[in-house]
């Protein structure tokens, strides 16, 4: 709700909103838009978490390199 515009409500915090929305428009009106955002948002949060996941092999993969690399080296290299 916006505050201060002429025929506005005026609330004193989140509780005073919610008790107010569901006195005007019911309980849905609490979720009132909420299916759009779902849908609008869906493509983008499946994006970066396939890239989140993505990056994580990736970084896992060259950390799991190096470990190899510096063990072999040192077995291999490294005077007893």
């Amino acid at each position: 709700m916006v505050q201060g515009l002429p025929g506005t409500t005026f609330c004193r915090g989140p509780f005073d909103v919610v008790r107010k929305v569901v006195e005007a428009e019911g309980f849905r009106g609490l979720y009132r838009g909420f299916g759009l955002t779902a849908i609008t948002q869906s493509p983008a949060s499946a994006l970066w978490w396939g890239s989140y996941a993505a990056a994580q092999h990736l970084i896992w993969r060259y950390i799991l390199a190096l470990l190899q690399l510096s063990s072999y080296l040192y077995l291999n290299f490294i005077p007893l």
